[in-house]
């Protein structure tokens, strides 16, 4: 198995990490959850609070609580280390991400907890009247964006009106939430470390198993992936990997920015300029110097007609496709296979 294109659930006995995940939730009082990297649990959540359990029931809420989540290990696995956060309704959460040779996997999100006054008088409650929210709203985004150099709330909103009920519910399942330290916080985080970087081992070990008896398949993952060499990039950005891989799987379909932004759980707009910053080129113009490299490669090796070329590699009309060939490589495709098929 080509190790870029490896799965958490792969390299992770769910079973047995599910019981080792619920102890850590029941010893240390944090919920738990192991994700993959679109943000799709791998995992049951372990001792998830009352609290997020009613949050998440109101779509609304539960949309913001995904953005967290999401947010969250994206930017663990953009600093490759446990990344402390507030979220939406001020709770402290954390992620710690899962990467296994600059490939992002998934991470291990843990917290629906709260931090004690003492570490950080400027923490506020959402969970207040709506004069009193409307009055207050503007100074209490600026405390939260200033709580603290390791801790941002990742997802700004501005609660101007919660129903009563669910406000007096939410009230009341808040005062059960746990509260701790920031220390506790950071060293619950740093065992969750230590946890991830065992699976990273155990997950190279088994890899290693894995491609001894299945040298074959090794071989032809190689061969599947020789357009990346083509192109002559490869990334070790850890978020935009799994776009990669999915751009080098598919670019022979019609596949959209919108695809591969979902493949990496982020935003469009966020992809197209991550994208840009590691590639220099623009998502389309980077299709279709990977889709020319393969034309390239399969005029020149094949004898197909130029139009199946066209439609295999992607390419709707032929004459667009040709249009392409002919701005990127100065030449027809016919003009290409002449001058080079027999070399």
């Amino acid at each position: 198995m080509n190790q870029n294109q490896v799965k958490l659930d792969f390299i992770l006995n769910v079973d047995e990490f599910q019981k080792i995940q619920n102890d850590i939730a029941n010893a240390t009082n944090f919920s738990v959850l192991t994700v993959d990297y679109k943000g799709i649990p791998v995992t049951q959540h372990s001792q998830c609070s009352d609290f997020c359990k009613t949050v998440r029931r109101h779509s609304v809420y539960a949309k913001l609580c995904e953005k967290c989540d999401s947010r969250g290990g994206i930017e663990a696995a953009r600093i490759q280390k446990p990344y402390i956060y507030l979220c939406h309704f001020g709770l402290i959460d954390f992620a710690v991400p899962i990467i296994i040779n600059d490939h992002y996997l998934g991470a291990i999100m843990a917290g629906q907890v709260i931090l004690k006054k003492a570490d950080h008088e400027s923490i506020v409650n959402p969970l207040q009247s709506s004069e009193t929210t409307k009055e207050n709203t503007n100074v209490n985004a600026d405390k939260n964006k200033d709580i603290d150099d390791e801790i941002e709330c990742i997802v700004n909103v501005q609660y101007k009106f919660i129903e009563l009920e669910l406000e007096n519910e939410l009230s009341q399942l808040r005062k059960k939430l746990p509260v701790v330290t920031l220390e506790q916080v950071r060293s619950v985080s740093n065992l969750m470390q230590y946890v991830s970087n065992f699976i990273v081992k155990e997950a190279r070990n088994n890899l290693l198993a894995h491609n001894e008896k299945n040298q074959p398949k090794v071989e032809a993952d190689v061969q599947a992936t020789h357009h990346e060499a083509l192109l002559g990039f490869q990334s070790n950005n850890a978020v935009l990997k799994p776009g990669l891989d999915y751009i080098y799987s598919h670019y022979g379909e019609n596949i959209t920015l919108e695809d591969v932004a979902t493949v990496c759980n982020i935003s469009k707009t966020y992809f197209s300029r991550l994208f840009k910053r590691e590639t220099g080129l623009s998502f389309p113009m980077f299709i279709n110097e990977l889709r020319i490299d393969k034309a390239k490669d399969l005029l020149v090796k094949t004898d197909r007609p130029i139009m199946t070329i066209s439609s295999d590699i992607g390419f709707e009309e032929c004459a667009y496709f040709i249009r392409v060939f002919k701005k990127i490589v100065n030449m027809t495709p016919a003009s290409y296979r002449k001058k080079f098929m027999h070399k």
